[in-house]
């Protein structure tokens, strides 16, 4: 019969070479004889083991970041999810993988299509504020960043999304509101002669 397998020559000059080895009994004048055909994939599998490092790399970017990260497919469905976006979120990525984003309210699906055809049309998008929902279905506050992702022919295949939790810098923003409105409702209405000064 025939056989296929990968092994490693050593050249001439001392160099080992990845090669794939095909050999095969072939009939001859003199009898049966081996055929061996020898293939150098030396750099396909050089770029092989640089692709996966490459996909490591940014599998411990996403699974180490801060950020909930998430991405979807054209039609909204879930590709990929971090520790972090079930953090933010609650849904574990077993639970919203191939699925339909489970974090869009009901009444904001319209704006999430105008949204993903805005990035899928090489729209870049940073820090959009929006209301999301969690999956004991209380809404929380968001920034958004998003970016379409490319396959190899350049076409949009999906989108990228980075996700921060902005319910502490609402909170801190109302307090500071509340406090200046009352701060300038007490100077303002007072009957007294108040200044302001600088420092000088």
């Amino acid at each position: 019969g025939e056989v296929r397998f990968e092994t490693r020559h050593l050249t001439a000059d001392g160099r080992l070479l990845d090669v794939e080895v095909t050999a095969r009994r072939v009939a001859g004048d003199g009898g049966a004889r081996l055929l061996v055909l020898l293939r150098d994939v030396t750099e396909s599998r050089r770029a092989e083991a640089e692709r996966r490092r490459a996909e490591e790399f940014e599998r411990a970017i996403v699974a180490c970041s801060p950020v909930a990260l998430y991405s979807v497919d054209t039609e909204g469905r879930v590709l990929s999810w971090n520790e972090s976006a079930t953090r933010v979120f609650g849904w574990t990525e077993d639970e919203v993988l191939g699925r339909p984003l489970p974090l869009v309210p009901p009444g904001s699906r319209g704006d999430f299509a105008v949204l993903r055809d805005r990035v899928l049309s090489g729209e870049v998008l940073t820090g959009i504020e929006l209301e999301r929902l969690r999956k004991d279905g209380t809404e929380i506050p968001i920034a958004l960043s998003a970016s379409a992702l490319r396959g190899a022919d350049g076409q949009p295949i999906g989108i990228l999304a980075a996700v921060e939790d902005i319910t502490e810098r609402r909170r801190t923003a109302a307090a500071l509101a509340e406090s200046e409105a009352r701060y300038r409702s007490l100077f303002e209405d007072s009957h007294s002669v108040m200044l302001v000064i600088d420092p000088e």
